[in-house]
Formats: C-alpha cells, sequence, structure tokens
C-alpha cells in the first residue's frame, strides 16, 4: 500500500480504475488524505493518498525480465510490466526463481522447437530469455548434481496454459533423458502419448477454456543413475464428478460424450446413441460442439492414443459401452408410485435407456430398476427396502452415473501405468504437477469438488500459469495415499446403490447391543467402513457408543437414554467429541441422503424418550457383507 509521505504533488502515481484495473497519471492537487489525479487517458481522479502506488518512471521501455529488478515491486508494477512484455511477444517473465507464463492464445512452435532445447541444455538460469525450458533444466540439474529429486509445480487459472506448460516440461524433460528408440516405444513416448486419452475423459469446456483440466495430475518421471529416464508414473485426483450429472450453459460435459456420439454411424448403432441434444446429461447447456475441432475427427485419434498405451480393442469396446451407458442412465426419469414415497418409471422412453443402459452394463434390467428406486436399510434384526420417491430415485441415478465414471477414469489410469511401467529401483524423480484449474468471477459458484482441488478458488489471478521449480525430495501429499473424501451430500450419495447400505440403531434394536457389552467387534453389532474416510472419522461411532454406556451407567436406568442425554455427555469431561443435535441431524440426513424437508427423519432424531419413540442411536453407512469393523 503506498504512504502520503512518498506522494507530493507532480508526483507520478498509479490508481485504481474499475474498467482497466490501474491507470497512471500525475498528482496537481492534495487535498488532506485525498489527491487530485490527472490520469493519462484523460480522465481526472479522486483517490486517497494510502491507495495509490508510486510509478517508476525511469523503467526500460521494454519491461525487465525478471521482476526482481522493479524499483517498486507492487501489483500495478508487476502487471504493468507483464503488459509490455506481452506487447513485444515476450510471454514468459521470472520474479526470482518462479516463472510467470501469459497465454498468447495462439501457436508459438519457433519458442519449443529442438533448436530452443538445445540453447538451453546446460545454460546457467538466468543467462538466456525466461522459458520453461530453462525451469525444467534447472531441476534436471539440480537432481543429476546434487541426487535429490525435485518437483514443479504448475498452477493459474482456468484457460491459462498450465496443461500445455506441462507437456512442454515433460517434452523438453525427455529431450534431456531420452533414450534412442530400440524395440517399440520409449518410456518418454507412451507418458507423452498417454495425454490423448486423459485428456478425453478428464477435460472439458469451460467458459474461460475449451480443452480445461477438469483434475489434478502429478506426472512423476523416474531416472536411473545415468539420468536415463526409466519408468513413469500419472497419479490423478479430484475428478470432477459432479460434471458427468450438471453442466452450466456454455460449458460442456467430458470431451469423450461428444467424440462417442460423433462416432463412425455403425458405432453409433451400436451403443444406440444419437445426436448430443437428446441427452439430458448434455443439454443442459446449448454448447455442442467446439471452433476449429472435429469431434469425429478427435474420436479417431483417441482411439489410435488407446492403442498406443497398451488398451487392447476388447477394452476399448468396454470403455465406450460404459460412456454411452452414462448417457442412456441420464435420460432413465421417475414419476411418483401407487405407494407414498415410491416412485416407478415415467414413460415407455424411460424404459428404454433403463433396458439399453443393463444391456451395455450386462446387468439384469429389473435388478438395475430395483437399486434405482429403492433403498436398503440394515438393522440388526432385519434388512428394510425403503422405496424412493422420484426426487431421491433421481439422487441415486445421478449418483450412480459419476460413481461408474469416476471407477472408469481410474481403471484408464491404472492401466497407462501399467502400459508404462514403474521402475522400483529409482533413485531419482521429477515430478509434474499440473493444479487444478479455477475460475475468477464477480460472484464465483465453487464446488465442494474444485473447492478441495484448490482453495485459491475464492480470488483468482488474472490469466496466468506459474511454474516453481522446488528442490529437495518430492514430499506430494498425492504419492502412495488415497484421496482426500469429503462427507457426501445427498446428490452424492450413492447407498442406494451397489452393496452399501444404510445402518440404522433404534431404541427397539439397543437392548441387543446391550447384550453385546457395546462392543463393536462383537457378531451382532458389525459396524462396517464406509468408502468416505471422512464420514468414518466424522461419526467416531465407537466413542459414542462409549459415552451412551456411561451416561446409563450414571443415570441408574435400565433404560437406554436420549440424543439430548448423549448431547449433555459429551459437551461434559468426557471422552465423546462434542456434537450438537442439529449437527447430527443433518449429518443422519446427508448420510441417507434425504431431503428433511418432506420426510420423516428430523422428528425421529428429534424423539424424546417414551416407550414409544424410537431414538436414533447412530447411523452409518457401510457394506453389509464386510467383515472389517468400523474403527472410531
Amino acid at each position: 500500500m503506498g504512504t502520503k509521505v512518498n506522494i507530493i504533488v507532480g508526483s507520478h502515481v498509479w490508481a485504481e480504475d474499475p474498467e482497466i484495473a490501474w491507470v497512471d497519471g500525475e498528482v496537481v492537487k492534495i487535498n488532506g488524505e485525498d489527491a487530485e489525479i490527472q490520469a493519462t487517458n484523460g480522465k481526472k481522479i479522486i483517490a486517497n493518498l494510502s491507495k495509490l502506488y508510486p510509478k517508476d518512471m525511469e523503467a526500460a521501455p521494454g519491461g525487465v525480465d525478471d521482476m526482481t529488478k522493479l524499483s517498486y515491486l507492487h501489483e500495478p508494477g508487476v502487471l504493468q510490466n507483464l503488459a509490455t512484455r506481452y506487447e513485444l511477444n515476450e510471454i514468459y517473465t521470472y520474479t526470482g526463481n518462479i516463472l510467470i507464463a501469459v497465454n498468447p492464445f495462439q501457436r508459438l512452435p519457433h519458442l519449443y522447437d529442438l533448436h530452443m532445447m538445445q540453447q538451453y541444455k546446460g545454460a546457467p538460469f538466468g543467462e538466456l530469455s525466461p522459458h520453461v525450458f530453462a525451469v525444467a533444466d534447472v531441476a534436471y540439474r539440480a537432481m543429476i548434481n546434487e541426487g535429490k529429486s525435485n518437483s514443479i509445480l504448475v498452477s493459474g487459472e482456468s484457460g491459462a496454459g498450465k496443461t500445455e506448460t506441462t507437456k512442454m516440461l515433460m517434452r523438453y524433460l525427455a529431450y534431456l533423458g531420452g533414450r534412442a528408440a530400440t524395440e517399440g516405444r520409449t518410456v518418454e513416448q507412451q507418458v507423452l502419448e498417454s495425454n490423448p486419452v486423459l485428456e478425453a475423459f478428464g477435460n472439458a469446456k469451460t467458459v474461460r477454456n475449451n480443452n480445461s483440466s477438469r483434475f489434478g495430475k502429478f506426472v512423476e518421471i523416474q531416472f536411473d543413475k545415468q539420468g536415463r529416464i526409466s519408468g513413469a508414473a500419472v497419479r490423478t485426483y479430484l475428478l470432477e464428478r459432479s460434471r458427468v450429472c450438471q453442466i452450466s450453459d456454455p460449458e460442456r460435459n467430458y470431451h469423450c460424450f461428444y467424440l462417442l456420439c460423433a462416432a463412425p454411424q455403425e458405432e453409433v448403432e451400436k451403443y444406440k446413441l444419437g445426436n448430443p441434444k437428446t441427452f439430458h446429461y448434455l443439454n443442459q447447456s446449448n454448447c455442442y460442439d467446439l471452433v476449429g475441432v472435429s469431434d469425429a475427427h478427435e474420436y479417431l485419434a483417441t482411439r489410435r492414443a488407446m492403442d498406443i498405451v497398451g488398451i487392447s480393442t476388447q477394452e476399448q469396446d468396454a470403455i465406450f459401452r460404459v460412456v454411452a451407458a452414462i448417457l442412456h442412465i441420464g435420460n432413465i426419469e421417475f414419476a411418483k408410485g401407487k405407494e407414498a414415497d415410491s416412485s416407478v418409471l415415467k414413460d415407455d422412453r424411460s424404459k428404454f435407456h433403463l433396458n439399453t443402459t443393463a444391456e451395455l452394463l450386462m446387468c439384469d434390467p429389473g435388478a438395475l430398476e430395483d437399486a434405482l428406486c429403492k433403498r436398503v436399510m440394515v438393522t440388526p434384526e432385519e434388512v428394510i427396502k425403503r422405496s424412493l420417491d422420484p426426487y431421491n430415485a433421481t439422487v441415486s441415478r445421478d449418483g450412480l452415473a459419476k460413481t461408474i465414471y469416476s471407477r472408469l477414469f481410474d481403471w484408464l489410469v491404472d492401466k497407462i501405468n501399467s502400459s508404462i511401467g514403474q521402475d522400483a529401483k529409482s533413485k531419482s524423480l521429477i515430478g509434474v504437477l499440473d493444479i487444478y484449474g479455477f475460475e475468477s468471477f464477480k460472484l464465483n459458484r465453487i464446488s465442494s469438488e474444485e473447492d478441495l482441488g484448490n482453495p485459491s478458488n475464492v480470488r483468482a489471478p488474472p490469466p496466468s500459469s506459474v511454474v516453481v521449480p522446488s528442490p529437495g525430495a518430492v514430499q506430494s501429499p498425492f504419492l502412495g495415499q488415497p484421496e482426500p473424501a469429503p462427507v457426501l451430500l445427498p446428490s452424492e450419495a450413492d447407498s442406494a446403490v451397489g452393496n452399501k447400505a444404510i445402518i440404522v440403531y433404534t431404541r427397539r434394536n439397543r437392548r441387543e447391543i446391550d447384550k453385546n457389552t457395546m462392543d463393536p467387534s462383537s457378531s451382532k453389532v458389525k459396524l462396517t467402513p464406509s468408502s468416505t474416510q471422512g464420514l468414518r472419522r466424522s461419526l467416531r461411532i465407537k466413542k459414542r457408543m462409549q459415552g451412551f454406556k456411561q451416561a446409563t451407567a450414571a443415570s441408574g436406568s435400565t433404560d437406554p437414554p436420549t440424543i439430548q442425554t448423549y448431547i449433555d455427555l459429551s459437551r461434559s469431561a468426557s471422552p465423546c467429541p462434542p456434537i450438537s443435535l442439529k449437527s447430527l441431524v443433518h449429518t443422519a440426513s446427508n448420510i441417507c441422503g434425504i431431503n428433511m424437508k418432506n420426510d420423516a427423519l428430523s422428528s425421529l432424531l428429534l424423539s424424546d424418550d417414551s416407550d414409544d419413540g424410537p431414538d436414533l442411536m447412530m447411523v452409518g453407512v457401510g457394506d453389509p457383507s464386510s467383515s472389517r469393523p468400523l474403527d472410531g
């Protein structure tokens, strides 16, 4: 922030402008805390002295290639320097060992050809013009000379050019550590050629970018003692699952859906597809085509890329069967059934799409319909099937579609990794982390997945790609660990399909729990793990059961305590984690995928300790066939 001590009449300053961010001008008058500025664009501006920044009048007309050389390192000075270099077609600028890249939105092949690679090979950092190759070269030389692994972080707004920058980094590392082709394709070629497959299934058109990566990607390139590439692995995390079922205009769903609809006619007929406008998961937006891109051509290119990475023709057919099945799932609609809170298929069109989905997924149509329209609840005494109303059946349908697509994407990544091959004996590696792209608008609509992928979503920088070399061993949280799993919202709940089941312990079966000494590992009170680790941690079932037992013993009553008794206990000096009744109600409703406004779940939770009122002891999600207890 500027200070009024530095600003006098005649000073050249930067002042905020609502249209172009910053405008430069000369101070012509100062009245107390305010200054009158004659801007170079002809406007007169009144601004507070504390919001003015001095302008460097001796700055080089072409800007500086390293912004640590700027006399004033403030926001308008940085932006002016980047703009000045951009006008001279200099898209790269250093800030110390950080490289800032401004997307030129055009191909610049002369910047990335073999001649340019040869120039930057072994050149000291900063000796040549700023370039992404210089960052990769520093990381590689540090690995060779010091024997330490390195990582390179590529971050920026959606459309900034992160994915293209990642490709350039990998090309240069392949140039430095590549080997002459012998039999088949080299590791570096397979890593580069896996990009079209990942882009087809993990990229989509957003408002700012026609080919935005909707997942995070960590490419681990392994080297032997001689500095040659010996193996590689691709780690992905936080795929934007919600995009499968919900898109905004003028965005698109994942590319693979449109590619399949534009496939050769025999393929389209085999999967019973048609125009993208006829599918619910695609027609929520009016954008179906990309300017200058042929989906039919890209479909064939994706098929060729699958051949290269070792995916057989039979496996490719299975992949696109799943993609087509997801499109058909989205067209299954539900109507109210004869019974209360029940649902049935809406019409013959929905029956056609259900039968087609079952055919493509090779499952029984009746079982699929039953899984979508009903939820299974398992208690220690019995298994209960509960019908779903049309709204919750639709939630169940979308949950199934997202889960299938997410599993398909994970399978593809595993297949690519097994095809490329990893070097278990490698002592050094260079990791390239392509961070999740984010958008910046006046009003940001942040999905939970995107927020987890990049917390910078709240306020994003201008479109640029920042590349940061981090010396030292790679300590990436994405290596060898499962991806973070937040508590699922009702729209994400997949408990209505597959073998996930709701486990409810009510007042009526409390005596069964008492007989088993409240031990979760006992045979009658098996608590199975949820697929969501965050849920398992938040419920703390074992400790709560102990809390209930203590409350019962303290009261001297043989009747089970109410939830309020437990809350009082948890707020006292107790090993139980504190929890509010409201939090418990909302957590349980989220687990069950139930809309509390039109369901009796809340009254069940809020019931008193009367003989007829079934107090909800606890709720969990798990696989009833599993024998592993849910830990605390």
